[in-house]
């Protein structure tokens, strides 16, 4: 048997991989490790096997994730085998569009750039570079349009969104012909780029290769299936900020705690569900160590609890924004 590295993820830290050669034997350990690290369809099996075991079991039809791992289909699996249940799987919108802007980054599409201003080498890069971000912005706003105006009409918004493909990427090409016919948001007089510099701005020339490129890449966001799966704008955020949490009391990589990682854990959702300076109060106060109603500390916490306030109202009013912008520019159409 030889060892391997040391396991130090989610708070477990001295594990050592064992496994035999000869015999194909795999400790608790190695399996272990395989469960946490690499397998997501056991660790979802899993999780459905906790919530449908008990005397009060929990049936869950619905399940988002992003679109990384194979957790969802190892849950539905053992809903459907335990409960009956066929669980619908949705995909995480702001994943989703990363994927998208990533994928267009990779691609490697060079458009060229028609314009009168004089631009730099500098500017062109950055027109350049931001045009993944924007397009895949634009596409989100097409699937919200279409899903605020169709509503339960699934198969209209699916075929508005899919029709949609084409007329944004000509729009890019300041050409709004299709615009006017297909796109809930661009009016086929002007449309505001997001993310692209104002002299970029329908100024960007794609050739056939690219065009296809585009089309090909978009459809993982507006196509039917993908049309389907996003169909709530579904998220994970409140999930992944409880992660961001869990980083911050107990860090994977530069230390671990296997003693204590548990109440570290404990302590981290009760920050989360709480402020952050409210926490440490509420937690100094079952320590029988309060504060001073006066102390420099007290009001350094009460100064963390109005700043992570503010930008929580912040990114809300953020969101209700998009979401309105998203609303106004809806306008009639007709499908062919």
């Amino acid at each position: 048997m030889t060892p391997g590295n040391l396991f130090t993820k989610w708070g477990v830290s001295g594990i050592i991989r064992v496994k035999c050669d000869s015999c194909n034997y795999i400790s608790s350990k190695q399996k272990l490790y395989r469960e946490l690290s690499g397998d997501e369809k056991r660790g979802g099996r899993k999780l459905a096997s906790i919530l449908t075991s008990g005397s009060h079991p929990i049936t869950v039809d619905k399940l988002c994730t992003d679109a990384d791992g194979r957790m969802a289909e190892g849950f539905g699996d053992e809903m459907k085998s335990k409960q009956g249940v066929t669980t619908e799987h949705y995909l995480d919108t702001v994943h989703l569009n990363r994927a998208v802007a990533k994928a267009i980054s990779r691609a490697r599409i060079t458009p060229q750039l028609v314009t009168e201003h004089p631009c730099k080498s500098k500017e062109h890069r950055q027109a350049i570079n931001r045009l993944a971000d924007s397009i895949a912005w634009r596409a989100e706003r097409e699937v919200r349009a279409a899903n605020q105006k169709f509503g339960n009409r699934k198969d209209l918004a699916a075929q508005s969104i899919t029709a949609a493909i084409p007329a944004l990427i000509k729009c890019y090409e300041d050409k709004h012909n299709l615009c006017r016919k297909y796109s809930l948001v661009c009016d086929g007089e002007k449309c505001v780029h997001e993310y692209i510099p104002k002299f970029a701005r329908g100024a960007y020339r794609f050739s056939p290769s690219d065009t296809e490129v585009l089309a090909v890449i978009l459809r993982k966001r507006m196509g039917k299936e993908a049309t389907r799966k996003t169909r709530y704008s579904l998220t994970t955020q409140k999930a992944e900020s409880v992660n961001h949490a869990f980083a911050k009391t107990n860090p994977k990589h530069s230390m671990t705690c296997s003693r204590n990682g548990v109440n570290r854990d404990h302590s981290a959702i009760h920050m989360v569900n709480n402020a952050i300076g409210d926490s440490i109060l509420i937690k100094a106060k079952a320590c029988n160590v309060p504060l001073a109603p006066n102390s420099p500390a007290l009001s350094t916490l009460h100064h963390m609890n109005r700043r992570q306030s503010y930008f929580r109202i912040r990114a809300s009013s953020s969101r209700e924004i998009q979401q309105s912008t998203c609303s106004s520019t809806t306008k009639q159409i007709s499908l062919v």
